[in-house]
Order: structure tokens, then sequence, then C-alpha cells
């Protein structure tokens, strides 16, 4: 009544009126607020009464009494301090604190946000409860609600809503799932809700894998109609479908991960499995595995679901005895209808979405799946840990690991999946001295025989043959995954190192681990190569225009050169045998002797980096203003980040201290060569 009074009068009357309005509003919330204090205190009170009367004898309720008035007097205080509370909200309802704290109470509703913009940010507040007029619908109406506001509402919001309620949100996605009725609601609400136990539960035990990568099938044909290359009318769309794949992807994740009530079946990989390799329903194949790597984007899976479902696949692609499976089961390159994965050109910044999107062909379905291990290290380890062999220039090497680098292309993602699974399998350990024992190994040592097979084969490898593709000069390691194989080299830059000193001389008949302190009185097990085969891996991954792989190394080994001079003051000491303890003494040490030694080694590291990788192996060619870039941006990195090190030859990068890494290399400015220069 009072707003539509309002509409007509000037702007300092409206505001006059929005005060008034939002000043009842508060009044409302805090007698409701105060009412439920009320509510509660008479409830505390009848408890109270109804023991002293369960007493036989008036003697026994007096003496009952007695006990129970601590808990009286508490009931009153409490009650007693709403009313203050109350009455200050009364007093001064616009003031911020106040108006935040009956939101945060449940006592205001649900469009209080936006009503009391101008007073307090109450987007930011934690609910403690749910809105009252959210409260109080029903199950299904809390349900819709959800829904139509799935872009407004976050996390802490949904952890308020029932079990049941959650299961109702869920039911509806899956309604349009089903359907194929996807659209802006169905995408927002998987994003809301990706991370719920309960949803995901309810989501994947009402929608069967087909009807999953039917949906997908239908929305891929929508957005990319067969013989077009991304209509630019169908963006909307297209967003769509990507938040869709993000969402419904990372709800997957999480529904793997369920324990109790909500775990799924035990069976669930053999499940998948039949469901991607069935060729009477041909979309399944891009369509479910494409979900498992969206998801694995933001998400970890299940490991062991995981591991297990990819070692299927992966003895299903090699009973086919090199013949293609994934292009046929798709029918990609057939009638044109096969499922297609969404791309954009990137448009302003933070914003994906230009006015053109793109597709690839997601055919590769055990490539999406080593992609989907991107948050799953234990999934990568588990898949690569495979007891069978075979024999590969009078070594044995690992099975998988042999094919996947030598008998098999990549044509969607350029070996980007397999990199990613590489990575985990060989860096998420480093820092592992044991966990758990599979065949007498620990996981690090595991990791690093993982490590030493790849860059042996690398360097058997890279020159040789005719390439995969047409025109090649011999094969090198897939432009997609060089990032990942410099990460690799990174977390093991201590081997790289040792290698880079002693050229030839670490043979491999040693073994594929190097046993060396870590110093703290273990052992850290490292990677065993020959300086010929890591020349050969330092070119493959500086090859390509993207140095990203370069990088991580560079980095590493100026982070590792960092770790040496550390070494040489720690263990710095004077003629006496005592260790210096202040500058002048410190240039009366062997420290000078120390540190030259120190400084010399690692130069003749990152020159075994900079000229094999930068440089190609050409000497003397001059470094170009990009290659001076990447090394600025190294060098920026090395002098801001010291992550924990042992000692030169036991430290190590672990996959979190990588990803640290790749966060500051990616903040480093472009001009970073200026500064230095």
């Amino acid at each position: 009544m009072i707003a539509t009074a309002m509409e007509g009068a000037d702007t300092p009357t409206k505001n006059i009126g929005r005060n008034l309005i939002q000043g009842i509003t508060i009044g409302a919330g805090a007698i409701r607020l105060f009412g439920t204090a009320v509510e509660t205190f008479n409830n505390t009170i009848d408890g109270l009464n109804s023991q002293i009367r369960s007493e036989a004898t008036r003697e026994e309720q007096i003496e009952r009494k007695s006990t129970l008035s601590g808990q009286h007097a508490g009931a009153v205080q409490t009650l007693q301090s709403a009313a203050r509370t109350a009455k200050g909200q009364l007093s001064d309802p616009l003031k911020p604190a106040h108006v935040e704290a009956l939101y945060a109470a449940g006592a205001l509703p649900s469009f209080a946000p936006e009503m009391f913009r101008n007073v307090a940010d109450l987007k930011a507040v934690k609910l403690t409860a749910l809105p009252f007029d959210v409260a109080n619908m029903s199950a299904e109406d809390q349900a819709k609600y959800v829904i139509d506001h799935a872009k407004d509402l976050d996390a802490q919001f949904i952890a308020l809503l029932s079990p049941a309620v959650r299961g109702l949100v869920a039911e509806a996605v899956a309604k349009d799932i089903r359907t194929k009725a996807i659209d802006e609601d169905t995408a927002a609400t998987l994003a809301l809700m990706k991370d719920d136990a309960a949803f995901a539960h309810r989501l994947y035990s009402t929608v069967t894998p087909d009807q999953m990568a039917d949906a997908i099938f239908d929305l891929s044909n929508e957005v990319f109609p067969p013989g077009t290359f991304g209509p630019p009318d169908q963006v909307e769309r297209a967003k769509v479908y990507a938040e869709f794949l993000a969402g419904a992807g990372h709800a997957f994740a999480t529904y793997t991960k369920a324990t109790g009530a909500h775990a799924p079946p035990q069976d669930l990989s053999d499940q998948w499995f039949r469901a991607i390799t069935d060729e009477t329903n041909p979309e399944n194949a891009a369509a479910l595995t494409m979900l498992i790597k969206h998801g694995g984007k933001t998400a970890s899976y299940d490991p062991t679901f995981l591991a297990d479902l990819t070692d299927q696949v992966y003895d299903w692609e090699r009973s086919h005895d090199g013949m293609p499976v994934w292009g046929p089961i798709n029918d990609s390159f057939g009638t044109g209808y096969g499922v297609k994965e969404p791309y954009y050109d990137l448009g302003k910044p933070g914003d994906p979405y230009d006015d053109t999107a793109h597709y690839q062909v997601p055919y590769d379905g055990l490539a999406n799946l080593l992609s989907g291990m991107a948050k799953t290290p234990e999934a990568a380890e588990q898949f690569f840990d495979d007891p069978d062999t075979t024999r590969y220039h009078d070594r044995d090497v690992n099975e998988k690991l042999h094919y996947l680098f030598t008998e098999r292309k990549w044509p969607t993602d350029d070996g980007d999946g397999f990199g990613v699974a590489l990575e985990g399998a060989t860096t998420h350990s480093r820092d592992v001295v044991s966990k758990g024992d599979l065949g007498g190994e620990t996981a690090q040592s595991r990791a690093a025989t993982l490590a030493s097979q790849t860059v042996f084969i690398i360097g058997q490898e890279s020159g040789t043959g005719d390439g995969p593709w047409p025109g090649d000069d011999g094969w090198h390691v897939p432009e997609g995954m060089t990032d990942s194989v410099g990460k690799m080299l990174a977390s093991y830059i201590p081997d790289v190192h040792r290698a880079a000193q002693e050229g030839n001389g670490d043979s491999l008949d040693g073994g594929w681990t190097y046993d060396a302190s870590d110093g703290k009185g273990g052992v850290a097990l490292g990677m065993r190569a020959n300086v010929d085969d890591l020349t050969k891996v330092l070119q493959d991954v500086g090859r390509y225009d993207d140095k990203t792989g370069l990088q991580y190394v560079t980095t590493a080994a100026l982070t590792h050169h960092n770790a040496t001079v550390a070494n040489a003051l720690d263990t710095a000491v004077l003629p006496d045998g005592s260790h210096p303890t202040t500058l002048k003494e410190l240039s009366a040490s062997n420290f000078e002797e120390l540190l030259g030694d120190a400084s010399s080694k690692s130069g003749r590291t990152l020159a075994l980096v900079m000229n094999e990788g930068f440089l190609g192996g050409k000497d003397g060619e001059a470094a170009t203003q990009e290659q001076r870039e990447a090394l600025a941006k190294a060098f920026g990195v090395a002098t801001e980040f010291l992550p924990p090190v042992a000692n030169p030859v036991g430290s190590v990068l672990t996959g979190q201290a990588l990803g640290l890494v790749g966060d500051q290399l990616a903040a480093q400015p472009d001009s970073a060569a200026q500064s230095w220069a």
C-alpha cells in the first residue's frame, strides 16, 4: 500500500517511503524472532513443569523444583537477552548490524538482499536458518524456489534444506534430462547443487547412463547441427551446453565419492563401462567420457572407480588389435551426427563467451577418461600401477606407458589427457615415503620408476620413424602433453641436476630409481635417466610455441639453485669447525668455496635446460624476445617462491607446489624482461 502511494512522488518522498517500508519489515522481523524466543521459553518451562509434576509427593516436587532452578533461571536470562536484542532492533531498525543479524536468523524474507541493498550486503551474510517465507513453504515449493533462484543462491543456503527437498530438486533436474528439456535453470541448478551428496545420489540413481548420453547428444546436435561449424545464433545454447557438462560432470564426481546411504552401487564402473562401449547406442562413447572429462576439471572422483573404469576401457581398446574403435563408434566422420564438444573463442577478460561458438569432436573415449584424472591423481597412480611390462630396447617398461607413447595417436586432444594422467602418476606421491604396499614398492618408488621410463621412452623415440601425421620429421612428444612432461621434470629437478653433472655416467643398469638422502634421515627416491635422453626430452618439450613446460623446468632449476645456496649457508664452517654466526665470520669460512661449487653445478643444469629446450640444442643461437620473456618469468617466480625443501639433492616440487608455481608463472607480467634488463 505504501509503495503504491509513493509511485508518483518525488525522490525525497520516495526515499521516505522506502525507509518506512524497510523499517516496518525490520520491525516485523524483530517481533518474529522475539516470538520464536518466547515460544522456546514456553516450551522449556512446560518441560520443567512436567518434570516437577512427575514426582509423587509434594516434598519430592519441591525438591525437584529446587534442582531445576538453574535451568529456569537460564531460560529467563535467554528470554531477557532476546527482549533486549529486539528492543535495539526496533529502536534503530536500519542499523546494518541489525539487518544482517535478522537476515542470518531467517527473520527476514528471501528477497531481503535486494530490498536492503542500500543498507547492507546481505548476500555475504551466512544464514543460520532459511528465510521465513521459504521455511514456511511446502517441500515441493521449496524445491521449485531453489530451481527458480539457483543463480542467486549458494551452498550454505542449500545446506539448510532437508534431504527430501534436495531430492525433489534432483528429481526435477532428472526430468529435464530425460525429457531433453535442459535450459539455463537446469544448468544453474546443477552448478548450485554439484557438491551435495543427497542431490547427486538422487540424480544419478534416477537418470541412467543411456538417458544422460541421449540428453548430451540432443544438446550437441541442437547447438552444432551436422555440417555446421559453430553457428553464431546458438551461442546462448552453447553456453548452456557447456555449463550443463560442467555441472553434471561435477555432480557425478560427487556421486562416486559418496558414502553411507548416498554411496553408489559397487559395480558402478562396470555399469558405465558397458554403457560407454555399447555399440547399439553409439553416442554413449563420446558423451559419457566427455562428461567425466568436464567433471574432472573441477572435482575429484573416487579413485578406484575412475581407475577401474579407465582400465576396462583400455583393455577393450587393446582387444581390437589396433583397429580404430572410437571414431566409428561415435560416427563422427560418418553421418556427421556424432557428439560434439563446445569450446569458445576468448572474448573480453572474464567473459569466455563471444559471439562465435565452435566445437571439436571428442570421440576419443580413452583420452577423455585420462583427462578426467586432473583432480584425481590417485586414479592415475592406480591405472599405471600395472605389473604387465613389455621388452623395449633391452629393458622392461610399463606396458601401458609403452602403448600410449609408441602405439597410439591422440587425434582429439593431441595427448593432453595422457599428459594429465602421467603428470598425476609421476608427481602426486613425490613427497610420500610410504603409502600402502603394492608389489613391495612405495608410492614414491612407483612414481619415480614411471618418470624414469617416460624419459627413457621419449629419449629412444624422439625423431625416429615417420611420426603420427604426414609431414612430421619423426615421432615427437605430442604438443598437448608438453606442459605435463615439463611439470614432471620440474618435480624431479634434483635428478635432472644430477644427470647434467654426471652425463651418462648414471647407468640405467642400477634400475629405474635413484636413492639419495632426503635430508631428514630418510631416503628420497628419484628417477634415473642419462643426459642423452634428457636432452631429447627437453628439445621435445620446447619444440612448440607453447613454452609452459619449459618455464616449469626452468623455474624448478632456479628454485633448486636457491636451495643449494641455502645449503651452502647451513653447512659452511670456520677453521675451528664451528658454524659462522655473523657476516664477518661467514667471509672467513668455506662458504665461498661451497657456493662456487654449487653455483657452477646449478649453472650447468640451467644451461642444459636453456640450450636444449629454449634453443633447441643449437649452440650460439641468440635468444629471441619470447625466450627472454619466458626466462624472465621463471626468474620472477624463482626469486619470489620458495617451496619447502630438504637439501639440494632431496628437494622436490610436489603437485601442490607445482600448482603454486603455475599460478605465479601466469601472474608474471610480459614486461618482466624489461625489469631484468
